[in-house]
């Protein structure tokens, strides 16, 4: 059992981490887009598309259709988020 809770709050402690890594991204996102149209359209898109799969996903069913658009969906966003986070690596730098 210690076993188990060790590993439960490695975990944790992992959540906490990427978290304020986000909070960090969201601040210098915040930051930086009235500057940069790029990030600033990336991000407005990465908002979007993120509430677009929230519907999707309290959706018990999907169609086909939906289905397809919901996986498209979810490869702009993490091509977007790739690209997010090449503009603030660069500034980060």
């Amino acid at each position: 059992m210690s076993c188990n809770h060790g590993l439960f709050h490695a975990y944790i402690n992992k959540i906490k981490e990427v978290r304020k890594m986000e909070d960090r991204d969201i601040q210098l996102i915040n930051k930086l887009a009235p500057e940069n149209a790029e990030l600033k359209k990336l991000w407005e898109e990465h908002l979007d598309y993120k509430t677009t799969l929230e519907d999707f996903n309290k959706k018990k069913y999907l169609s086909a259709e939906d289905e397809l658009r919901r996986k498209e969906i979810q490869k702009l966003k993490l091509a977007g988020k790739d690209r997010i986070e090449e503009i603030l690596q660069h500034y980060r730098q």
